[in-house]
């Protein structure tokens, strides 16, 4: 009978699909896992009240958070990993041995991880991420240690200005007013865009380089991201990945925190993507 619990946590959260990338990490090593979603509709004082009731009384001992969760959670948590503390976001809970709470952020070894993968990521690559929230401040540490040399565009470019002065002193990062995607070799989306939107606002740019590539953080689990769209429409179709990747290797290593193994992210990526295509065909 299994008696630790483990949570991901966001608002909302009913799409996600991390109890079932954790059920096929568990998988891979012949164990069971009891992982599930909360938070759906939760107000911050809701969220706080019950994240801490799940580890002190409900048998917690690790959770994912997600949006809106993840500063409230840095802030909740005094004992931090030095990415989490960078990064000032938490996407990541273990419960020690001792009963503290650890709070870690894997969201920027997922996508080095992942762009690494795709052959996308090196030493002087050149990126332009569009947005300079949270999700940015989530990866770029990661970004400027493989050696990338980073653009941040941002409509408000106040808020680029002063990301990329924090990390300036960890790689090449500049803020940015003007783009244009001929002149990079990958550009990131990490705005969020909703499906359903009337449109992506960027400033359309013809791409008319082969090999520039684009990736969005956000995922779908059929069809593309509203910014794969716009890109699409742009003429770009080989070129481009959503960031189904970067969830399921931010999880595995997430998982290896908690249980001591590193999964079989690739693995995983590929057994997931065939059930979301199964279940998109109606097989």
């Amino acid at each position: 009978m299994l008696s630790d619990r483990y949570l991901v946590w966001g608002n909302p959260i009913a799409h996600s699909l991390s109890p079932r990338i954790h059920e096929i990490f568990a998988n891979q090593r012949g164990e069971r896992i009891d992982y599930r979603r909360r938070g759906e509709g939760m107000d911050v004082a809701t969220f706080i009240s019950s994240f801490l009731n799940f580890f002190n009384n409900e048998g917690g001992k690790g959770s994912n958070i997600t949006s809106p969760f993840k500063q409230v959670v840095y802030e909740l948590i005094e004992n931090r990993s030095e990415v989490c503390e960078i990064a000032q976001a938490c996407n990541t809970v273990i419960k020690r041995a001792d009963g503290s709470l650890f709070a870690e952020n894997t969201d920027g070894y997922g996508l080095s991880t992942d762009l690494k993968d795709l052959g996308w990521l090196g030493m002087n690559t050149r990126v332009l991420i569009l947005g300079a929230g949270g999700a940015v401040t989530g990866v770029l540490f990661h970004l400027l240690q493989e050696g990338a040399v980073v653009d941040i565009f941002n409509r408000t470019r106040a808020r680029a200005q002063e990301v990329a002065k924090a990390f300036s002193k960890f790689g090449q990062v500049n803020a940015v007013n003007e783009y244009d995607f001929n002149e990079y070799d990958l550009v990131i989306n990490a705005v969020a865009y909703k499906q359903g939107d009337a449109g992506v606002n960027l400033r359309t740019t013809r791409v008319t380089n082969a090999y520039t590539k684009f990736y969005d953080m956000q995922y779908t689990a059929t069809g593309k991201t509203p910014f794969l769209a716009f890109v699409s429409d742009l003429g770009v179709e080989n070129n481009i990945a959503n960031g189904l990747g970067m969830l399921v290797k931010q999880a595995a290593l997430s998982h290896y925190y908690w249980f001591g193994v590193l999964p079989d992210a690739k693995a995983a990526l590929e057994q997931l993507r065939q059930e979301l295509a199964e279940a998109a065909s109606g097989c």
